[in-house]
């Protein structure tokens, strides 16, 4: 049994609770938003700019923002208290620990926004970058939930306040913003001009809370200054954080890559905002380390081997847009200074985590050696010297010779299988669209565009040799609501069939493709975004069936791991009504793939997609909502049962939503469906 808040008195019961906050403030505002358990919103109001909380589609945030219309003289800093309530919303007695996050950021417009002349607050369409954020916003970490940090009781409210002071400065705007899943926020601001009656200042001593990589600064509590801030203490004020000058991040590689200042080791002037994975830590010189393990280094994941001659596949996670150059010291003569070992140069990145496909070199030395990684805004940057911004990450890894697994082998065309239209289908592989039965269906379109990317992979597993005879899949098409295509709709699919990664899994190889014109087409529902950046949208499930010259054929084993590439092929890369494949909860293995760059077979150029026979994957992303929540693609994989030969097609074991009645009976059903098949198979 499941109980929620959404239909209890707890709701009721959590704005009392912020009622009773109240003070001798200028301007005071209540508000609301509760995150369902598919990262959708179910409710939300509040006292902010038009009464809305606005998505942010670059952060996955929702953000309500205040108009501070306070006139403080100087003497009176403008100070802002913050009270947020949570609740958990929804509770299952079978399993009392539903998965459930929250993050919680409070914060102020800077003088940059207010210098543009804008009436209205760093909406959407004007704030669409983490750099536009951190040159237009002030953003203070307030509240994190995580059940892997600990279980919050269900229905008992979870009390969290802040109390800034922002010396000098007046700002424009102030706002909260929310992430979240499975929770209710309550929030009540209480925004004024201090005139120093509010608290007794004895209760405790304020400090300038200093962000040296921003230069940010405001007056707090010892206990409301959160990292990456410093508390200067007692009585400091902003001035002292301006006399700080910058800090720095090193590299901790062994000595002799090197890795200390007076080496000329790597160094990076810490800029917020600007850094791979979830931090970058200053320290006050480099730290030479014989496995590279003097820093808490998280911005790259790499394999736990390097085989030389394979690419390498990594996942790099970067805070912003930007680049990064690496090497690799193939030869483990401890420098990188060698023909081939730089690996990656100004590779651009976007933020996120980011799939790319590292070069090893085939004469690479087997046994222990070290790469490094600098991310950075600016280009060009050597294994040394120093950058205006990013971080610098240097891992060990272990290099071992080229051992690759022997292709999978296709296996025999079974026995008894027919090649008449008469085939019984079977489902081969199933990752059907979340929902299918219910009002709507649960997803989003990911773009997947044919010759202008990128486009989308997702992994499947093989049940063993029976031929795939078609695909089934979902996606619908950018603000279109009507049951019948657009008229831009793309008149052909590219799919393709790539072999699985030995050492990532990730996409490899194309060894399958198929463009097509004969797809067919229903109306399957509604479509219901859980990002809130999309909603009511009609989905549409196509089919496309093979003839037999073109079955693809899998390995004999079972077991055997490929992926399915879908894109939509458009004479522009900016189509009205652009397709996107419909995205579904994960099911299977990795998370999919957006693919945004090819390598070519000869190996001689590096392209967007538009995959060919022979060509593999090169860098692209994981499909991610929130950010480390996987998200797979919505498919069906399509064989035959051996020796079938019925009267007439059918899909076993399953429903579908078809779009017309064609055999008369009131009903439109699998019988639909299979009609429409024998239909496009006798044409």
């Amino acid at each position: 049994m499941k109980r929620s808040i959404l239909n209890s008195g707890w709701t009721l019961a959590a704005l009392l609770w912020l009622v009773v906050f109240t003070s001798s403030a200028s301007a005071e505002t209540n508000d609301r938003i509760i995150f369902d358990k598919e990262f959708g919103i179910t409710e939300k109001s509040g006292d902010g700019y038009m009464g809305e909380w606005y998505y942010y589609d670059y952060s996955g945030e929702w953000i309500m923002w205040f108009r501070n219309d306070l006139a403080c003289v100087p003497e009176n800093p403008f100070r802002i208290k913050l009270r947020v309530a949570t609740v958990i919303t929804e509770f299952s007695e079978d399993d009392p620990n539903d998965w459930y996050n929250l993050n919680i950021h409070h914060g102020w417009t800077k003088p940059a926004w207010s210098d543009l002349g804008y009436s209205t607050p760093p909406l959407p369409d004007k704030m669409t970058s983490f750099a536009e954020q951190s040159q237009y916003l002030f953003s203070r970490p307030f509240i994190t939930m995580d059940p892997n940090e600990g279980v919050y009781p269900w229905l008992e409210i979870q009390e969290y306040r802040d109390d800034v002071t922002v010396p000098g400065y007046y700002p424009q705007w102030i706002y909260i913003s929310a992430r979240g899943r499975n929770v209710g926020v309550f929030s009540h601001f209480n925004y004024f001009c201090d005139d120093g009656t509010v608290d007794d200042p004895t209760e405790e001593a304020y400090g300038a809370c200093c962000n040296r990589q921003s230069g940010d600064c405001y007056m707090s509590k010892e206990a409301n200054c959160p990292s990456p801030n410093e508390w200067l203490g007692a009585e400091s004020t902003c001035e002292d954080c301006k006399n700080l000058g910058p800090i720095w991040d090193y590299g901790d590689a062994p000595s002799s890559y090197p890795v200390l200042l007076v080496d000329y080791g790597p160094t990076h002037i810490i800029k917020e905002g600007i850094f791979l994975g979830k931090e970058v830590t200053a320290e006050a010189d480099g730290k030479p380390n014989g496995s590279a393990a003097g820093d808490s280094d998280d911005g790259v994941i790499l394999p736990s081997e390097l085989v030389a001659g394979v690419p390498a596949i990594i996942k790099v996670t970067a805070s912003t847009y930007g680049v990064v150059n690496a090497w690799l010291d193939s030869n483990r003569d401890g420098d990188w200074d060698d023909a081939g070992e730089k690996v990656f140069t100004d590779e651009p990145v976007q933020p996120g985590q980011n799939v790319l496909s590292m070069p090893v070199l085939a004469a690479a030395s087997a046994g222990t050696s070290f790469a490094r990684f600098r991310f950075s805004t600016t280009s060009g940057l050597d294994p040394t010297g120093q950058a205006p911004n990013g971080e610098v990450e240097d891992y060990q890894v272990r290099i071992v010779p080229s051992e690759m697994p022997p292709s999978p082998e296709p296996g025999p065309n079974p026995i008894g299988m027919t090649t008449s239209p008469t085939t019984q289908y079977s489902n081969k592989w199933r990752q059907p669209a979340d929902g299918r039965t219910a009002p709507h269906i649960t997803g989003w379109p990911e773009v997947s565009m044919f010759k202008h990317g990128p486009i989308l992979a997702d992994d499947w597993q093989s049940d063993g040799p029976n031929p795939v005879l078609g695909i089934r899949w979902w996606g619908s098409f950018a603000e279109w609501t009507e049951r019948t295509l657009p008229g831009a709709a793309p008149t052909t699919f590219h799919i393709g069939i790539w072999t699985d990664n030995y050492y990532a899994n990730v996409p490899s190889t194309v060894i399958w493709e198929k463009r097509c014109t004969d797809w067919s087409w229903a109306f399957a529902g509604p479509i219901k975004d859980p990002q809130g950046q999309s909603g009511g949208e009609s989905c549409f499930e196509f089919v496309q069936i093979f003839s037999q010259d073109q079955w693809f054929q899998p390995a004999v084993d079972t077991n055997t791991r490929y992926w399915l590439s879908i894109s939509a092929e458009y004479d522009t890369h900016n189509p009205n009504n652009a397709w996107g494949w419909t995205s579904r909860e994960s099911q299977y293995a990795e998370a999919a793939m957006r693919i945004d760059e090819i390598t070519s077979l000869s190996l001689s150029s590096v392209r967007l997609g538009s995959p060919n026979l022979g060509d593999t994957f090169h860098r692209g992303m994981t499909v991610m909502h929130p950010y480390n929540v996987p998200w797979d693609m919505s498919f069906d994989i399509m064989s035959s049962l051996p020796g079938s030969q019925s009267n007439a097609p059918a899909i076993v074991d399953d429903q579908v939503a078809a779009g017309t009645d064609l055999n008369g009976d009131g009903v439109v059903d699998i019988q639909d469906i299979s009609m429409l098949m024998r239909l496009w198979l006798d044409d």
